[in-house]
C-alpha cells in the first residue's frame, strides 16, 4: 500500500567532479526588448511572453505576405496600363532602354 510523501524541493549535492554551468549559456529570468520585458522560469516562458512572441510572429509573418506580393501587384497594375494601350491581343507594346556614360554605369529609362 502507497502512503502519500511530502515532496520538497532538493538541492543536488555539489560533486567533486561537478562543472559549473556558464552563465552565457543559462536563460535570465527577464529580458528586456523592442516588445516590452519578456519573463522566463528555468528557460520557458510564462504565458504573457509566450502570447507576446506569438503575437510578433504573427505580425512578422502578415508584413511578409505584404511585402512579398508588392512586386506581384506592380506587375498586375503594369499589365493593366499596357492593355489601355490597344486592343487585346492586337498590340504588341515595346519598351526600350538606352546605355548612358561608359560601358557599366547602368541603363536609363527614357
Amino acid at each position: 500500500m502507497m502512503t502519500p510523501a511530502t515532496v520538497s524541493a532538493q538541492i543536488p549535492p555539489k560533486m567533486k567532479m561537478t562543472t559549473d554551468i556558464p552563465a552565457a549559456i543559462t536563460t535570465p529570468d527577464k529580458v528586456e526588448t523592442r516588445l516590452g520585458t519578456l519573463k522566463f522560469f528555468d528557460g520557458l516562458p510564462d504565458k504573457e511572453t509566450t502570447q507576446k512572441l506569438y503575437d510578433n510572429l504573427d505580425f512578422q509573418r502578415g508584413l511578409a505576405v505584404v511585402l512579398n506580393t508588392m512586386p506581384t501587384a506592380g506587375l498586375y497594375a503594369t499589365r493593366e496600363a499596357f492593355a489601355t494601350m490597344g486592343p487585346a491581343n492586337q498590340t504588341v507594346f515595346i519598351a526600350e532602354s538606352q546605355a548612358t556614360g561608359s560601358f557599366g554605369q547602368g541603363i536609363g529609362v527614357y
